[in-house]
């Protein structure tokens, strides 16, 4: 994505199946905040492009098992 004012984004994506974990999460400089959520209780101000790759991620999921 181009900004008018010529800036350039990128956006990287990753998702992770997590069935068990231990530790903690821990942000760095870049990151805000980091949580664990459960597929069906998402928060609700992810932006439209994230919903994407979660729908394909989900659905994939589902077609594998």
């Amino acid at each position: 994505m181009v900004y008018p004012n010529k800036d350039e984004v990128y956006y990287t994506s990753v998702i992770f199946e997590v069935n068990e974990y231990s530790g903690e999460l821990k942000a760095d400089e870049e990151s805000l905040e980091l949580r664990w959520f459960q597929i069906n209780a998402l928060p609700d101000n992810i932006s439209p492009f994230q919903i994407g790759y979660i729908e394909k991620f989900v659905n994939a999921l589902k077609n594998n098992n």
